[in-house]
């Protein structure tokens, strides 16, 4: 047997030991932190007379979904997969509008709405942006509210969120016809 063939064994074995190690530190990593949900649904408003009950119906655009959409920069978008929105825009500004609205559908009156923004913005100041474009009896316009947030945690934009699409849908319904009642 040769002499030196056994330290380069060992120091071969060692080697190899090491980075089998040294790759299972790297290979093991934490557990991924779970989604988090938020609520965006606003507080009703109280002591408001109800303007025309009509039908609401809302689309958004493709890229807008129950994650955050965080603008990171004037023309960058980055989705947040940690962070989302409990029910679908769709859903939180039709429930918002029918309810500043006065609810269902008694006088046939049909509201589209498509939702063009909903998004979290923090390319200068953290805030939230939601834009929508409202197709009714007359010519469509657009209805936008920018609302600042406390701060970049979910928490606070979704708060901000909240007041945002409540100021849409009071826009909306206050732009409609009152009900007369006799």
């Amino acid at each position: 047997m040769n002499p030196r063939r056994g330290p380069r064994r060992s120091a071969a074995c060692a080697l190899c030991a090491l980075s089998f190690a040294f790759a299972g530190c790297i290979g093991s990593s934490p557990p991924a932190a779970p989604v988090r949900w938020f609520d965006a649904t606003p507080d009703a408003v109280a002591g408001r007379d109800p303007a025309v009950p009509v039908d609401v119906r809302v689309e958004a655009a493709a890229h807008v979904g129950r994650e955050f959409l965080v603008r990171t920069a004037p023309r960058e978008l980055v989705v947040d997969a940690q962070n989302g929105w409990l029910v679908d825009p769709r859903s939180i500004v039709a429930a918002a509008v029918e309810r500043a609205c006065g609810g269902g559908s008694s006088s046939g009156a049909v509201l589209r709405i498509e939702i063009e923004r909903f998004e979290l913005d923090v390319a200068v100041a953290p805030r939230v942006h939601v834009r929508v474009v409202v197709r009714g009896d007359g010519p469509s316009r657009v209805v936008e509210q920018v609302v600042d947030a406390a701060d970049r945690t979910p928490e606070s934009m979704a708060a901000a969120m909240a007041i945002a699409v409540a100021r849409v849908a009071e826009d909306v319904a206050s732009k409609l016809a009152p009900v007369e009642t006799r």
